[in-house]
């Protein structure tokens, strides 16, 4: 989710610039509660919130649908998501908040292992689906795509089901084959010190790879996570759909 800083009135919280309170006009303009949020500035937040009663306090949502939790969680402000769980805000946001998403699903995306943890203990849902991208993976798939192991591990030990799949039939140790699309670092042939390093004359690389299943060239592939062989995504998520088995078709096919 994208993240801008939105400007409120001080006065009556209004984020639209409309006018609508007497004073909008004339009294300084400072960050939204999800801006304050965002930046981990409680004290702000509890000043804007003493300001404008009602209007969903902890749980009031942006016009994207996110809380201010959803914020706080992706990046990182402990202080923030303790308070607001403290405060009575819903772990997983509104049940129609319209982002399709959990705190948990952006904590766990970012490898935020104790604000995943402060959230898990306040009940939040392991299982549910993120529905905002289509691509309806759960936070196992989320930390585990962008491998944060350490909290693959914690999702699993609290009781996350490692057999959800994801919009593609993916389970959630399935998403690195397509995830982890090949880095330039790992690809660019490494130069060398000295001269060679300083002229910077490498040889040049291929923009498109030759899936080892189909034989095809193309430009988006990934790594198999059981050996390391490069297939393509098409191949991939054939594979995936085909096959419950985390091993690749080279190594099925090798009897490992």
């Amino acid at each position: 989710m994208a993240f801008t800083t939105a400007l409120a009135c001080l006065d009556c919280g209004d984020l639209s610039g409309s006018g609508a309170c007497p004073s909008c006009k004339t009294i300084n303009i400072g960050l939204s509660l999800f801006t304050a949020a965002e930046y981990g500035d409680l004290d702000a937040i509890k000043a804007k919130l003493a300001r404008r009663p009602g209007g969903g306090g902890v749980n009031a949502v942006d016009s994207s649908g996110y809380t201010m939790l959803h914020y706080a969680a992706q990046h990182d402000r402990k202080n923030v998501v303790e308070w607001i769980l403290q405060e009575g805000g819903n772990v997983d946001g509104p049940e129609k908040c319209g982002c399709g998403a959990t705190p948990l699903h952006r904590a766990a995306y970012k490898g935020n292992y104790d604000v995943c943890e402060m959230l898990i203990n306040a009940g939040a849902a392991l299982n549910k689906r993120d529905e905002s991208f289509g691509d309806l993976r759960t936070a196992l798939h989320k930390a585990y795509s962008m491998e944060h192991h350490h909290v693959v591990k914690l999702l699993l030990q609290r009781g996350a089901d490692a057999e959800v799949r994801d919009a593609n039939n993916f389970r959630y140790d399935h998403v690195a084959a397509e995830m982890n699309m090949l880095r330039s670092h790992d690809l660019k042939p490494k130069l060398k010190s000295g001269a060679a390093a300083r002229s910077r004359k490498a040889a040049p690389v291929s923009s498109a790879y030759t899936c080892e299943s189909c034989g095809q060239q193309r430009l988006c592939f990934g790594l198999a996570p059981c050996c390391g062989h490069l297939f393509c995504e098409q191949c991939i998520k054939r594979w995936r759909n085909e096959n419950d088995d985390a091993l690749c078709e080279k190594c099925v096919q090798a009897g490992k």
